[in-house]
């Protein structure tokens, strides 16, 4: 499973590589907001339906996520936009066992969040 919240190049680019290679997708955040499906989320339809729309809310293939999308349960975190995303103050909530930083610098600044 991955978790792909963030700017659409890179969670766009890394969602098709992770499931060409059998991952699945399963959360994607954005700013106007995250969309979540435990069985996964197809990467080439949501792309269409961004295009067309927009924005990834209201994508069928989903549901809306209430909460930190950078907490939801999955086994790959990529942070892709955005600088000081995990902190100290969050860090101990990320079930994650990867963390693969797709952004400049999620951690960057927050040395405690690195550290855990």
């Amino acid at each position: 499973m991955s978790l792909l919240p963030g700017a659409p190049r890179v969670s766009c680019s890394a969602t098709g590589y992770l499931h060409r290679f059998g991952a699945k997708c399963v959360s994607i955040g954005e700013i106007d907001g995250a969309i979540y499906n435990a069985d996964g989320i197809d990467p080439k339809a949501l792309e269409e339906y961004k295009l067309q729309n927009g924005t990834i809310v209201g994508f069928p293939g989903a549901k809306p996520y209430e909460g930190s999308i950078l907490e939801a349960e999955c086994h790959i975190l990529i942070p892709a936009a955005g600088e000081k995303q995990l902190t100290r103050n969050n860090a101990r909530r990320i079930k994650a066992k990867i963390i693969a930083e797709g952004a400049n610098g999620p951690t960057s600044h927050t040395p405690d969040a690195d550290k855990i």
